[in-house]
């Protein structure tokens, strides 16, 4: 089955933009229950407003980040050159069992999943050690990673 690149990009595009609105929502969420949580003044053993803020400043880093994401997505070119690089779209295929996984490299975010047209394609970010394995190498060289070798397919 043809990879449809552009398709592709959309759907992580379409996942990246969901994965915003739903930590929107449980930042907004967890504000209210800030606000509903009683304070110091009221018990002094109750530290649930203090962590509940943390929780807040943790969602508010998360969407940040995946607004960052969300941008060089948008911006991010399909790559069709011999050399993987980012934008590039690989499978990689482990050599003694077979097994194959697709990736779309990037270098900002990662471990997302979205299935188009029956395939299954995973981000991979270029900073990871597998990632950073798979940089510079071209369609047919072998990759070792993990104890494994796999075979790169550039898409």
């Amino acid at each position: 089955m043809r990879l449809d690149k552009k398709k592709v990009l959309k759907a992580f595009i379409k996942a990246q933009e969901n994965k915003i609105q739903n930590l929107k929502n449980s930042l907004e969420m967890t504000r209210q229950h800030v606000i509903d949580a009683p304070g110091s003044n009221v018990s002094h053993s109750d530290t649930s407003k203090f962590q509940l803020s943390n929780v807040a400043l943790g969602l508010d880093r998360q969407i940040l980040e995946a607004k960052e994401s969300l941008f060089h997505l948008r911006n991010i070119p399909i790559h069709q050159d011999p050399a993987i690089r980012v934008g590039s779209f690989i499978r990689l295929k482990e050599r003694v069992s077979d097994s194959t996984t697709i990736y779309f490299l990037v270098d900002r975010g990662g471990g997302e999943t979205v299935r188009v047209d029956e395939l299954s394609v995973a981000t991979l970010n270029i900073v990871t050690p597998l990632g950073r394995a798979c940089l510079g190498k071209n369609d047919g060289d072998e990759v070792p990673y993990n104890k494994r070798v796999y075979v790169i397919e550039n898409l």
